[in-house]
């Protein structure tokens, strides 16, 4: 079984639209890369997870040509295998790449920075793809929780759900 078969049919139809803005409005555009004619760190980025998303899912090179036309330009490199406590240690050692901003005034989500909440997604079965953490930032796009193994996770607005939590 597949992460997808808990997905329902409006977060298929959500990843299938992420797909169509790719397909139309950034290569689309008549460029080769998603920034324009140079590859840049936004291509690296959203690859990875565009390519996630294709493995498992059946949406073929005729649904979307210029996504995988794309892919297939970027240049492939194998990873570099480190131990876990290696990967672990990188993660902690480095300094966060996004500024964490103030609490919102009026957010609706009334969650204080601080609490302890609970993520989950919209549309997969309750309880099994939520993620427990200290909530740390939120902003008009993403909310950010800290997890007790000290990665942050920022989750968009939209398709998740944020409650408080008492662990």
């Amino acid at each position: 079984m597949t992460i997808y078969a808990s997905f329902g049919p409006s977060t298929r139809a959500e990843l299938r639209v992420s797909l169509d803005v790719i397909e139309r409005e950034f290569l689309g555009r008549g460029t080769t890369w998603i920034n324009g004619d140079k590859i840049s760190s936004s291509d690296v980025m959203v690859a990875w997870v565009v390519r996630w998303l294709l493995e498992g899912w059946r949406v073929g090179k005729e649904d979307f040509p210029k996504v995988y036309a794309w892919l297939g330009r970027l240049p492939s490199k194998e990873a570099e295998k480190v131990s876990d406590d290696q990967a672990v240690k990188e993660m902690l050692g480095g300094d966060y790449a996004v500024e964490e901003s103030a609490e919102l005034a009026n957010d609706p989500l009334e969650i204080p920075i601080g609490q302890n909440v609970l993520f989950e997604t919209t549309d997969s079965d309750p309880g099994s793809h939520h993620q427990r953490g200290k909530h740390v930032s939120v902003r008009f796009d993403t909310v950010t929780v800290d997890l007790k193994n000290k990665l942050r996770l920022h989750f968009p607005r939209r398709g998740v759900i944020v409650k408080r939590s008492s662990s």
